[in-house]
C-alpha cells in the first residue's frame, strides 16, 4: 500500500479489535429474555478466539483508568473464564513511571495487548514517543498480536482522536476537541460514544 507521495505504509501482521465500550462482562440482559444462543462474553471472546490457542500472554493497559487494579482484577478474571491463564497489567501514573519502565520483555513475549476504559487522553500523554508505544508498534507491524482497547482504550489507537465534546451543547457550537491518538489507525477517528454526541 503507498500514498500519493510513493511512501509505503506497511499492513500490519498484528490485528486491532475496536470495543466501543460497555461490553458485557457475562451479565444477563434485564428486562427481557436473553435471546437463542446469546453469549454473555461474545464480545471478550472474541478477543479471546483471534488468540493463540495454546501458552497465551496478555498484557492488559489500565493507565487510562483512576480505578486500574479494580479494572485489572475484574478483567483478569473474565479472561481466565475464557481459559486465558497468563495474565499481567501494565499501569503508569505519569509519564515519567511510562518512561522509566523497562516492558521490553513484556511486550515480546506477549501475544495480546488490552486497553481498558478510562481516560483516553492520559494515554496518549503517558505512552506518545514512548520506547513502550514503538515496541508495541513495531511488533504490531510484523508479528501476530492482537491490540484491543475499549471505550477510552478504543479511541486512543487512533488519530485523530476525540478527548472531549459529548454534550449537546458541545456539539452545537462546535466544541468537540481533536488531538493525536496513539496512532495504529491514521485518518480514521474511532468514537466509541457516538449515542451521546
Amino acid at each position: 500500500m503507498s500514498n500519493t507521495n510513493g511512501n509505503s505504509c506497511p499492513v500490519p501482521v498484528g490485528t486491532l479489535l475496536i470495543i466501543g465500550g460497555k461490553e458485557s462482562k457475562g451479565e444477563m440482559p434485564q428486562n427481557h429474555k436473553a435471546p437463542d444462543g446469546y453469549d454473555p462474553l461474545e464480545v471478550l471472546r472474541t478477543f479471546s478466539d483471534l488468540l493463540p490457542k495454546h501458552n497465551v500472554h496478555v498484557e492488559i493497559v489500565t493507565s487510562g483508568s483512576s480505578q486500574g487494579d479494580e479494572s485489572f482484577r475484574e478483567y483478569k478474571k473474565l479472561f481466565k473464564k475464557l481459559g486465558i491463564e497468563d495474565v499481567a497489567q501494565i499501569h503508569h501514573d505519569s509519564r515519567k513511571e511510562a518512561l522509566d519502565d523497562d516492558l521490553e520483555e513484556r511486550i515480546k513475549i506477549a501475544d495480546g495487548i488490552f486497553f481498558t476504559g478510562g481516560d483516553q487522553l492520559l494515554l496518549t500523554s503517558f505512552y506518545g514517543g514512548t520506547p513502550f508505544l514503538t515496541m508495541l508498534k513495531g511488533k504490531y507491524i510484523k508479528h501476530k498480536i492482537v491490540i484491543a482497547g475499549t471505550s477510552a482504550g478504543a479511541m486512543a489507537l487512533s488519530t485523530p482522536m476525540i478527548y472531549s465534546g459529548s454534550q449537546e451543547e458541545q456539539q452545537i457550537t462546535n466544541e468537540i476537541k481533536v488531538t493525536t491518538g496513539l496512532e495504529f489507525i491514521k485518518d480514521v477517528c474511532i468514537d466509541t460514544h457516538f449515542v451521546h454526541r
